[in-house]
């Protein structure tokens, strides 16, 4: 696994952790709730790409 994606996965799950009140016992699902987090979030480059289907200027309202 590559050390930065770890990293990722690793400080997510210890968010996910501390959210849910520090329980003892739920490192597995933490760590499959933060790589399922990470892998659902597209990367800047590709969300750039995908087609905007809201508003016509979304950035340009204040």
């Amino acid at each position: 696994m590559n050390p930065d994606r770890e990293a990722q996965i690793r400080q997510k799950a210890h968010d996910i952790w501390v959210a849910e009140g520090k329980p003892r016992g739920q490192e597995i699902r933490h760590w499959k709730m933060a790589e399922e987090s990470l892998d659902s979030t597209l990367p800047v480059e590709r969300a750039q790409d995908i087609e905007y289907k809201g508003k016509e200027h979304p950035r340009r309202e204040a």
